[in-house]
């Protein structure tokens, strides 16, 4: 646990390695003294916020109890970020904050490192509360304003079942750079993959709040995104155009001999159908 912790920390340093201490007590680790102002201008969004609890503005994209994901502009008008933030109300998420925010930003650097198609993470930072433990965590992201989840997509597309099968397609290449990653993203699905308008450009995956990686690439860890992704499909297309789907995606992967085939194809049908918990989800190998 230790060990992990430390690793994480370090690739959290190694590539946001400005730290800076902004005039309101928080704590960030930033990509370049060009975030700086991007720092002033997230609080000046984040007062804002939160002085209307009951009526949001339109830039804030989730509000719960643990998280406030918002838009706001960067420098001074220019540039949209994403801010991200995990909000920690009770004495044991503040003490054990460095797991809320800093494994994400930790996953989402290695992703990135290994290929993997994800939001560009220009900051992370912590806000410190009147006890001077953390009360909040946030992320600063690149802003996807140019593409759309792939369950809006389908949403749009539902009824046109050729539509609905381009789309789909289009996701391989995004489970084939999981599987060379050696990523388990234990919540691979529509709503965790963005598209881009141009189809040229590869589609990004989001929340890396909950993910594992292995040092080699993982036929088992592929069975159970790609199952786990169909269960969200079931609403859009027919069993034809699922089955189509994962027999390209083992092409793709390179998986020709018929026995392995079979065997992948019913490991995907059993994760489809049977529900894991986080920590199941997480230890498949």
């Amino acid at each position: 646990m230790l060990r992990a912790l430390l690793a994480k920390r370090a690739i959290v340093k190694a590539s946001l390695g400005r730290l800076y201490r902004d005039a309101e007590g928080g704590k960030w680790h930033l990509q370049s003294d060009a975030l700086i102002p991007a720092v002033a201008a997230f609080h000046a969004a984040h007062r804002a916020i939160r002085r209307r609890p009951e009526d949001p503005p339109e830039a804030v994209y989730k509000w719960t109890e643990r998280r406030l994901v918002f838009r706001f502009p960067a420098n001074g008008g220019g540039e949209t970020l994403v801010a991200k933030g995990f909000l920690l109300k009770h004495p044991r998420q503040r003490i054990k904050s460095y797991r809320y925010g800093l494994e994400e930003t930790a996953n989402l650097l290695m992703a990135a490192q290994r290929g993997v198609s994800v939001p560009a993470i220009y900051g992370y930072g912590i806000l410190y509360g009147k006890s001077r433990l953390p009360n909040a965590n946030f992320l600063l992201l690149e802003c996807l304003s140019d593409y759309e989840l792939v369950g809006d997509l389908l949403k749009k597309a539902k009824g046109n079942p050729a539509e609905c099968r381009a789309i789909l397609m289009r996701t391989i290449p995004t489970f084939v750079s999981l599987y060379k990653a050696g990523c388990n993203h234990i919540d691979i699905h529509t709503k965790t993959i963005m598209m881009h308008k141009d189809a040229d450009l590869p589609p990004k995956i989001l929340d890396f709040h909950y993910v594992r990686f292995h040092d080699r690439p993982n036929l088992e860890v592929l069975a159970f995104e790609a199952g786990f992704f169909v269960r969200h499909m079931v609403d859009y297309v027919d069993e034809e155009v699922i089955a189509f789907w994962c027999s390209s995606l083992l092409d793709e992967i390179g998986v020709v001999d018929s026995r392995e085939r079979d065997g992948l194809f019913e490991k995907i049908a059993m994760y489809r159908d049977v529900r894991f918990s986080r920590t199941a989800s997480k230890g498949i190998v």
